[in-house]
């Protein structure tokens, strides 16, 4: 779904700032779990599982993380198995549940194990024994719910290495950790190397620490395979301590409460994943964050019966902190019951809160999750004073996002959550031969492009489970919409499983039929012009993320491919992406690519100079489509697959300042930068498509920061992006996150001037705001940011002309105009008005039309892009942004009027026109 995102929106914002808003929100550090409602295989070998009555739910991975509030003492038990290969039970295997605290427990001889005390609610279970690994598992426990299963596989290994950030020394006795589903921590060697064998593939976070030193982490991509090796390496910067006290607003102490530093410059400093090291504070109020290295934070602070709230900004350096302060207000509470459609109460229900308005950073730190008791009641503690969303989900039903407002009344009783939503979408998974397929995995997504769609899926979770004997799937609870219905073999990787184009459902339908074809595979060789083998390189499907494959001989081999045709891309470091189109993945068959040859690809040569002409030795230099940095530098860690897309190449400049990066893609324009921790950073330089080698000269420019506010309607707007362009430099970004009083900092910028965006709104559209600023040498400049908030809600509805179908739309306002003719200059204009805050964006689909929120009274260009094709097919993704010039955008002038308050307009344009063919290689 999150692919789906990433193509859609290209033609609305930067595409670099929008792979990176929605990868944030839509990158899992953890497969999408598997469901699981089969029965132990060596328990009940002659059973199939029974058809499921409800649809499990979980949260979708990449969302808002919701703080859990303790399980309270059920009276269930989950049973389940461990399986090895060939179905043997696996006998000693630890496995672990997300039970809010976790709990592991050891498999018995034969496998079994057993979790008690449990209440009724979707669970989550991973097993792993020596080098082999299982889950995640997706089981919703009920009092009549069949055993789990957890099938063991052949993990990963993944090797990370802890240095000093200050001359990269090797750093023995750091401890590393991957945040998975379990706790895995490990001990650094002398060589400052920690391994960790049996590792399931997927996105990780790899976290390390060490005395003295402040907490680093990074996103490593496992692939599959016992044979699979990954490397990784964290550098830790020196911190110090800081240290201060937690009280509520009367001034007296809070004992108990969490406190972290988020990095206001840090591109993820809102989100609660990249919080740094959280202690707790001691009866005196006290706490000390034992080292945290030199920059500027805000230190956020939770409790269980107190509002979240934060610090004043907190500079760091060299020397100790202390005295930091904060304060608390007594929370708000929300409390009630969870009743089914007939008013009979519900126990063991999930209870989501959430808040009204989801920012785009998703203010992450205000989501909670609590589970009924027996009698259905519930209470949610420690909330922030402000409206929040509510909802519930259990077994068979699902009630309303209600909204209750905290703001004047802290408290609020007696809420009653009624699962009133009791749709169904029901239907059968069969193979290619139209046989039934038992124990295949459906999932079940709302349509992302329909209103509301990101608050749906925070606060209902994701739907998915396993087929019966018959193949046959129920999902019932579900609210009326429309849903993208997924299928895959359990155990299939994720990065393969998006692959899966999926069946549009609606609510109430009964006969959907998913057709699971036999996964097919690709194999082939990736040799250099010379023939001789490239032995560590990255394929490619279509889209990012692409597997990478270390061999000795170049030899590939991706299996699990669900049939269908796709763009293959294999790329490697010092060679140029190889790219063949158009290939064919059959059932049940492989696909033999031979061998494909990379060549060396351009290279870009020069000289890395400081501010005064002299050689700097030790530069970082950054090829890329795309180069997108946060507050600090000038390219953020966004994880492999934001490299991939935007083709990243490195270099460091030599002692005489000279610098080569080579494997640059010639068909592709680029920039180049280079930026040094002490000297500065340049400007980012354009260098043109072409064959021959290039030349570039890169002089550091000083360094300033910039600070500000960004407000929605004059009111405060945290968890919102800002997005900082140089003039001159229009594919380099720099992007930060706002606080939760809407505060965002630069802490290094390059002198000059700069274009400031942020927007309003999370997901599928939004309203923005901007400014312009002149950064100055060593000093500190200041931009405030106010993105208009108007009193009309504007509907519009795209149809086709003479009748044509228009799948889908992206519509465009733009305040005064201009009127763009392709997707192209749709893309600038946006970005140019967006600047100045003249711009919005949403999707049309269906009926419904889109919807743009408190829209300011005014004559706008009115422009409508239609798009006809799946967006769930990457390859068809892939070609709208190639062929960006040749969408058509269709524009007319419009006049917001002062009244009424909600306002249809109707247009008509023609559908898009076919996309040029793809030669079938580059």
């Amino acid at each position: 779904m999150k692919k789906v995102m990433q193509g859609a929106l290209f033609l609305g914002l930067l595409a670099g700032v929008v792979y990176v808003i929605w990868n944030l929100r839509g990158t899992a550090p953890e497969e999408e779990p598997a469901a699981s409602k089969a029965e132990p295989a060596a328990a009940r070998p002659a059973r199939r599982p029974a058809a499921s009555s409800s649809s499990a739910a979980v949260d979708l991975p990449g969302s808002p993380a919701f703080a859990e509030d303790r399980d309270p003492e059920g009276t269930l038990q989950l049973e389940g198995q461990v399986l090895a290969e060939g179905d043997l039970p696996a006998g000693k295997a630890s496995v672990t549940i997300n039970s809010t605290p976790k709990r592991t427990v050891t498999a018995e001889e034969d496998g079994s194990f057993v979790f008690d005390k449990l209440v009724g609610r979707t669970y989550i279970l991973v097993a792993r024994s020596g080098d082999m690994a299982g889950g995640p598992v997706m089981h919703q426990l009920t009092a009549s719910s069949e055993p789990a299963v957890i099938r063991l596989r052949a993990g990963a290994t993944l090797e990370v290495t802890v240095v000093t950030a200050e001359g990269g020394k090797p750093l023995p006795g750091a401890t590393v950790g991957i945040r998975t589903h379990e706790k895995r921590q490990a001990t650094a060697d002398a060589r400052g190397k920690a391994v960790f064998r049996g590792v399931r593939d997927g996105g990780k976070v790899v976290v390390a620490w060490a005395d003295g030193y402040a907490p680093s982490r990074r996103f490593v991509s496992v692939p599959r395979g016992a044979d699979a090796a990954v490397t990784a390496r964290l550098a830790l910067r020196k911190g110090v301590a800081v240290s201060g006290r937690v009280q509520d607003s009367m001034g007296k102490p809070i004992e108990g409460a969490t406190v972290a530093a988020r990095a206001m410059a840090d591109l993820h400093g809102g989100l609660s994943r990249k919080a740094m090291a959280p202690v707790k504070s001691d009866a005196s109020g006290a706490f000390t964050l034992a080292a945290v290295a030199p920059g500027t934070y805000r230190l956020s602070a939770r409790h269980k019966t107190h509002a979240p709230g934060t610090s004043k900004p907190v500079t760091v350096g060299t020397t100790p902190v202390d005295g930091v302060t904060i304060s608390l207000e007594a929370g708000a509470t929300v409390a009630g019951k969870v009743v089914s459609v007939r008013g009979e109460v519900v126990p063991w229900a999930t209870v989501r809160v959430g808040p009204h308005k989801v920012g785009l950073a998703g203010r992450l730190s205000r989501f909670r999750k609590a589970t009924a008791d027996a009698e259905g009641a519930f209470r949610v503690e420690g909330l922030a004073r402000e409206k929040v969303s509510v909802a519930a989900s259990a077994e068979g039903g699902s009630s309303k996002i209600i909204t209750v407002d905290l703001t004047e009344k802290p408290t609020q009783e007696g809420v009653l959550l009624k699962l009133e939503h009791q749709g169904i979408i029901a239907g059968v998974v069969v193979n290619g031969a139209g046989e039934p397929v038992p124990e295949a995995q459906v999932s079940a997504i709302p349509d992302v492009f329909a209103r509301g769609a990101f608050k749906q899926l925070y606060m209902r979770g994701l739907g998915g489970q396993l087929t019966d004997g018959g193949g046959q799937f129920k999902f019932t609870g579900l609210p009326d919409g429309t849903f993208r219905l997924r299928v895959s073999r359990s155990g299939v990787s994720r990065r393969l499983y998006r692959l899966n184009r999926g069946v549009e459902a609606r609510t109430g339908q009964k006969n959907v039929r998913l057709v699971l074809e036999q996964p097919g595979s690709l194999k082939g060789k990736a040799q250099d012009g010379d023939g001789a083998p490239v032995k560590a390189f990255t394929v490619t499907v279509s889209e990012p993320p692409g597997r990478p494959v270390v061999d000795d001989q170049g030899r590939f081999e991706l299996r699990d491919l669900p049939p269908g045709t796709y763009d293959i891309t294999i790329s490697s470091a010092g060679h140029a992406p190889a790219i063949k189109r158009g290939v064919k993945i059959e059932a049940s068959g492989t696909t033999d690519l031979g061998s494909v040859t990379l060549s060396r690809g351009r290279s870009v040569s020069g000289t890395v100079l400081d501010a005064r002409g002299g050689p700097v030795s030790g530069a970082t230099v950054v090829v890329g489509k795309k180069l997108v940095g946060d507050g600090k530098s000038m390219l953020a860690d966004l994880g492999r697959a934001f490299a991939e897309a935007s083709g990243i190449r490195k270099g460091t400049s030599a002692e005489d300042g000279s610098y080569t990066v080579s494997g640059i893609d010639a068909k592709a324009a680029q920039l180049i930068a280079a930026e040094h921790p002490r000297l500065g950073r340049s400007a980012a330089q354009p260098v043109a498509p072409g064959k021959e080698d290039a030349r570039a000269e890169l002089k550091l420019l000083p360094m300033g920061s910039l600070q500000g506010k960004v407000t929605f309607g004059k009111k405060p707007a945290g968890g919102v992006m800002v997005v900082a362009t140089q003039k001159g430099s229009r594919n380099q970004s720099l992007l930060v996150t706002t606080d939760a009083e809407g505060l965002y900092l630069f802490e290094r910028l390059p002198a000059g001037g700069y274009d400031l965006m942020a927007m309003s709104k999370a997901g599928l559209g939004g309203k923005s705001g901007g400014a312009k600023v002149v950064v100055e040498p060593e000093r500190r400049a200041t931009a405030d940011i106010n993105v208009e908030a108007g009193d009309i809600d504007l509907v519009v509805a795209v149809k086709g002309e003479g009748g044509a179908k228009i799948a889908l739309s992206q519509v465009f306002l733009f305040k005064g105009g201009p009127s763009p003719k392709n997707g192209k200059q749709v893309q600038e204009a946006f970005l140019g008005k967006a600047k100045g805050g003249g711009a919005m964006m949403a999707f049309a689909k269906g009926p419904g039309g889109a919807e743009f929120k408190q829209v300011s009274p005014a004559a706008y260009s009115l422009c409508v892009l239609p798009i006809n094709g799946d967006l769930h097919d990457a390859s068809f993704r892939a070609r709208l942004q190639k062929h960006a010039d040749k969408l058509a955008v269709h524009c007319r002038p419009h006049t917001v009027t002062e009244a009424p308050s909600k306002q249809k307009v109707e247009v008509t344009v023609p559908p898009m026109a076919p996309l040029p063919e793809e030669k079938p290689e580059e």
